[in-house]
């Protein structure tokens, strides 16, 4: 039978009439969170090359078991088929099928079934060309970074942090419509998640389970779960857009395997001139010190080195931002940090804004472009860590003309009347006095981080907002990557984090505490000689980027004496479920001792 399967999935690329090849198949997909299950169901129209015969083939069964399920074939004439096809997928759906064909008035219904677009294409691991052999025209620092962005391990990785089950969505095959749909799942459950009053308790969690099953069947995950709160309705969100990006990626350069091109034509086609600077040229130099001087005071246990700096010119983009450029004051370099999957799509279709169906909760001044004056903050969103140290950061020409001054969050579609952007004022602000001109008349806030004159903001560093895209022009494109992440016990811990399912991530985070028992722990001192291996209690306090991999900080405490702070890079034993620490070397020097954690950390007591 597994043969006939096999001959089935090859006759169905070859229909003939173009009735039967609209109609041919469908792979329908129910994700049940309730039972914990995701079933799928598969519905087939073959034909026979010579169209003698026609058969409705249908298979069903839960993803991930082989012994639940079945399998039918049918043979009958091609009108018997296309009837018996549409009646079942109205069965299966609650939806006629001109309804999905025509991509109109389709809706999910509880507990149906939901197609999800299906590709034929032959899964062979592909044979890839070495591109690093290739010969090529490009500058070796601009095919240097055409090799990062083009790397396809980068973007496989990024989606099984996603938690992306690549087996039923695998790169590749991610389709912008699901995307999109994925987005009116989440929305929905924010405007569910809002009405707490309006509805029966029973009924507002049937719709959101219902939106939930809608949202993991788009978008298939190896952990589905129900979506009750607005952490995971927000990272879901983000989620989603940098898998917009992905999705651009993978249909301009081609992830499948079968693409054969090198990287010159790659980067013809982000339609962006890249070009690198010289490191003694003034605007090098210039990049550097913007980005050594505004490290934020509570970002000091990690540090960013600077490889290259690239110029920037997107086609079209330099005369869409000349309105702005030329009508309003107040222009500002700034930073802006993103994934590295996300810049194959920013540089080839620059900045863009959230769209219209995804949900407003995640934004602190509604949807729109973000920045900062600040270059560890907006550092913080490229999420590279220890294992992968290398990012890459924009820094824009932003026209913010008159900006609308806010002290705490305020989600907004666009500023009030007579203003062009929204500033959020921080409560540490680059020194005005160092700040700069480049090109006469744009600000380069490069001083170093100070106290601001407020005090009442809920906000600890600057944010600048604009809503058009085209109030931004990007000027430089930035290789860095990140040094002397020191405590790697924190940083053991932020990848623990990163393994644990989001519901595990916030119940570690809302208790605060975790425990082990007989802890080893062994210092190195300021001569680099090891210090003796001691047992005893050790205290963590670490900030919450911590847990996208960032560094925290360690105080030891022996006998119930402090002892100094020590800035560490430690190997530590993680187990998924639990904070097993057994054991660490460490390779580094003192560091001051600390107080104890501050306002922006979270303690984990180990004992």
């Amino acid at each position: 039978m597994e043969l006939l399967l096999i001959t089935i999935i090859n006759v169905v690329a070859l229909l003939l009439p173009s009735q039967l090849a609209l109609m041919s198949a469908s792979r329908l997909q129910l994700i049940m969170l309730r039972d914990g299950g995701c079933r799928y169901y598969i519905l087939q129209i073959i034909e026979e090359d010579d169209g003698s015969e026609c058969y409705v083939f249908r298979k069903w069964g839960r993803v991930g078991s082989e012994k639940i399920g079945g399998k039918k074939l049918e043979e009958m004439s091609k009108t018997d088929a296309i009837r018996e096809f549409k009646r079942l997928f109205l069965e299966k759906t609650g939806n006629p099928w001109e309804a999905w064909e025509q991509k109109t008035n389709f809706q999910k219904q509880p507990g149906r079934f939901y197609p999800l677009d299906i590709d034929y294409g032959v899964r062979e691991a592909p044979k890839r060309k070495d591109m690093s052999k290739m010969k090529s025209s490009l500058a070796p620092q601009v095919l240097e970074l055409m090799m990062m962005l083009f790397n396809v391990e980068t973007y496989r990785a990024a989606m099984m942090e996603f938690e992306i089950n690549m087996a039923e969505m695998p790169l590749g095959k991610l389709s912008k419509e699901n995307i999109q749909k994925g987005f009116e799942a989440l929305t929905e459950i924010q405007n569910l998640l809002d009405d707490t009053g309006n509805q029966e308790l029973a009924l507002r969690e049937s719709l959101i389970v219902a939106a939930s099953n809608r949202f993991f069947t788009l978008i298939p995950s190896v952990h589905p779960h129900i979506i009750r709160d607005k952490d995971h309705l927000t990272m879901k969100a983000k989620m989603l857009e940098a898998l917009q990006d992905i999705e651009i990626a993978s249909k301009l350069v081609g992830f499948d395997g079968d693409n054969d091109e090198s990287l010159d034509d790659k980067y013809k086609k982000l339609h962006c001139d890249i070009t690198p600077l010289a490191h003694d040229s003034e605007d090098y130099k210039l990049v550097e010190k913007y980005l050594l001087n505004t490290h934020a005071p509570t970002h000091k246990d990690w540090s960013l080195e600077l490889e290259e700096v690239y110029v920037l010119d997107r086609d079209g983009e330099g005369n869409k931002y000349s309105r702005y450029k030329n009508n309003l004051h107040n222009k500002m370099l700034l930073w802006h940090g993103s994934r590295l999957t996300n810049f194959i799509g920013i540089l080839s279709q620059g900045l863009r804004i959230a769209p219209p169906e995804a949900p407003v909760t995640g934004y602190m001044f509604g949807k729109g472009l973000y920045f900062a004056d600040l270059v560890s903050k907006s550092a913080q969103y490229c999420y590279v860590d220890r294992k992968n140290p290398t990012g890459l950061m924009l820094l824009s020409e932003v026209a913010l003309g008159d900006m609308h001054e806010l002290k705490k969050a305020t989600p907004m579609d666009k500023p009030p009347r007579g203003k062009h952007s929204t500033k959020g004022l921080g409560k540490t602000v680059p020194l005005e006095s160092e700040f700069v001109k480049w090109r006469d008349d744009v600000v380069v806030p490069c001083g170093k981080p100070v106290p601001a004159s407020i005090r009442a903001s809920e906000l600890l560093y600057n944010e600048y907002i604009v809503y058009n895209t085209a109030q931004v022009k990007m000027q430089f494109l930035l290789k860095y990557s990140v040094a002397s992440l020191h405590c790697c016990i924190c940083n053991g811990i932020g990848e623990l984090f990163r393994s644990l399912r989001p519901s595990q991530q916030k119940k570690i985070i809302s208790t605060c505490k975790n425990h082990v028992s007989s802890w080893l722990y062994g210092f190195v001192d300021v001569a680099g000689a090891a210090a003796p291996r001691q047992q005893g209690r050790l205290h963590v306090g670490m900030k919450q980027d911590a847990v996208n991999g960032a560094a925290g900080r360690a105080q030891a405490e022996n006998d119930g004496d402090n002892m100094a702070s020590w800035t560490s890079r430690c190997r530590p034993t993680l187990s998924r479920q639990r904070m097993n620490i057994a054991e660490f070397d460490v390779a580094a020097v003192t560091v001051p001792v600390l107080d104890g954690a501050g306002d922006d950390h979270r303690s984990y007591q180990q004992g």
